[in-house]
């Protein structure tokens, strides 16, 4: 007696690419608590910010609820802790006659900190001082609230508290008396992005995804961890696409563009010499409203790029703009326009990213993946990505019945023709009703096909190797335009 089992491949390089739903997509990343490595179903904001705090993944998923619904399945990494920074004061009187302000705490999140005095305080016993506090670096306030006679004032839901000191009644509090401190955000190192990923993996329905985001910046180091997940998966039957996002530009350290795109484009930590099929990486940050702990923030395009894949048909451009643009960028906020010249060559160096398109009042998405130069998924490579994960894992679950079946052979082992046609249909039929079927919205491809082996020896190896194979969409990425006075205009 034999184990009955089911394998596939993936194949590339000649438009043959070897039943279910679409499936949402899986987010990993840092938070300040849940169980590490488990990957929960996440329906709701409050949900979210319940089973796993505040942090980067978090704010992912807030903001992926906010512009595409939902579910999300999340997993939260192995976290290495942030930091926050020193404390400098600016504003009236010098140093030594103003309250000095520590911080205590670990920051959930890369936090820009201004803490402003708001009313004056002679000492803290007197109860009159009262603060605002910013962490987008000043660009939105919280509501005012009162110092107490501690001196301790917990800055919301970041981890952190602040506390003034008076010096024994010596020192005062300055209306308008700015005090600033920058944190930096939770990382996950490869080890633990890598059990996170191999977490993901291993899941069963109802958890299955259609993709990962991966929340946080992604070196060359940590592609390789991306890498190993997205070929284990495939070598499973299981591929699915990847989202992942290279640093922002050093604005702090006047990083000029062509040293930051010299960055990514150049070797470790850059990304020469890497790719992969069915993985997107994401260039560029833009300013974003938090969905979560509130703010304005440099965000990764990554997270508006895997909002319109999660709200829009798998076969979709995540730039068409028919289906509106990215969402969650605020007026004006797109920092870097991959379609710019400083940033053009960003595109062709194998990054998605975000651009602005005349006569579109947004920005839209590009396509690329990062695969190499001669690959099936090099053109329209996110929206091929998505179809063919998709149709290998619908067809794998189609295969599912056919294991054990009795068939009809020939002499020599092989299946007859009636036997291999009758399985041929069958297969294709139910491929073309789940993958190119209009009538059911189901238009993901321009045509499918099956073919089993007709000289494989069924008999003695009970193996039917299959071929399945899809022809892509085409997408409209150009349009040329030719105006003109004529004579005649229907002709």
């Amino acid at each position: 007696m034999a184990l009955a089992s089911i394998t596939g491949t993936l194949n590339n390089r000649g438009l043959g690419l070897p039943r279910g739903t679409v499936r949402p997509i899986g987010v990993v990343g840092c938070s300040s608590s849940g169980t590490v490595d488990t990957p929960t179903m996440i329906y709701s904001r409050d949900q979210a910010i319940s089973t796993f705090g505040h942090g980067p993944l978090v704010e992912a998923l807030c903001f992926l609820i906010a512009y595409a619904g939902g579910p999300f399945v999340a997993t939260r990494a192995t976290t290495t802790a942030g930091s926050a920074g020193s404390v400098t004061r600016a504003g009236t009187g010098s140093d030594s006659d103003a309250w000095a302000m520590t911080v205590s705490g670990t920051p959930r999140d890369a936090y820009s900190v201004k803490v402003k005095v708001t009313r004056y305080g002679a000492t803290l016993e007197a109860l009159t001082a009262a603060i605002r506090y910013s962490i987008d670096g000043g660009q939105t306030y919280n509501a005012e609230q009162p110092v107490p006679s501690s001196g301790a004032v917990v800055l919301g839901d970041t981890g952190l508290t602040v506390t003034f000191a008076d010096d024994s009644d010596a020192d005062e509090a300055f209306v308008d008396d700015v005090y600033s401190f920058t944190c930096t955000a939770p990382v996950w190192d490869t080890t633990g992005l890598g059990t996170a990923l191999a977490a993901m993996k291993n899941v069963a329905d109802p958890l299955w995804h259609d993709g990962v985001l991966v929340v946080g910046n992604v070196a060359a180091s940590s592609w390789t961890t991306v890498k190993a997940s997205h070929d284990a998966l495939i070598s499973a039957a299981k591929p699915r696409w990847f989202i992942v996002n290279a640093r922002d530009q050093d604005v702090a350290g006047a990083e000029s563009d062509s040293t930051y795109v010299a960055s990514l484009l150049g070797g470790s930590p850059g990304f020469a010499g890497t790719s992969g099929d069915l993985i997107a990486r994401a260039f560029g940050f833009a300013l974003t409203d938090s969905q979560g702990i509130g703010g304005i923030w440099r965000r990764p395009v990554s997270w508006h790029i895997a909002a319109a894949l999660a709200a829009r048909p798998l076969h979709h451009h995540p730039g068409r703009v028919k289906s509106g643009v990215l969402p969650g960028i605020r007026e004006n906020g797109l920092l870097h326009d991959i379609s710019s010249t400083a940033f053009s060559s960003m595109d062709t160096g194998g990054f998605v990213g975000a651009q602005k398109l005349e006569g579109v009042a947004g920005y839209i998405a590009t396509d690329r993946t990062a695969a190499a130069a001669g690959s099936d998924f090099a053109t329209a490579g996110v929206m091929r990505a998505r179809v063919i994960g998709y149709a290998t894992r619908v067809f794998m679950q189609r295969c599912v019945e056919e294991v054990n079946v009795e068939r009809e052979v020939n002499d020599d082992g092989t299946l007859t023709a009636a036997e291999a046609d009758a399985l041929d249909e069958a297969l294709t039929s139910y491929m073309v009703g789940e993958v190119n079927n209009p009538r059911l919205n189901r238009k993901y491809c321009t045509d499918v096909g099956v073919t089993v082996s007709r000289t494989a020896n069924v008999r003695d190896t009970g193996q039917i190797p299959t071929r399945l194979r899809v022809k892509p969409l085409a997408y409209s990425n150009f349009i040329t335009i030719e105006a003109a006075f004529a004579a005649s205009v229907r002709s």
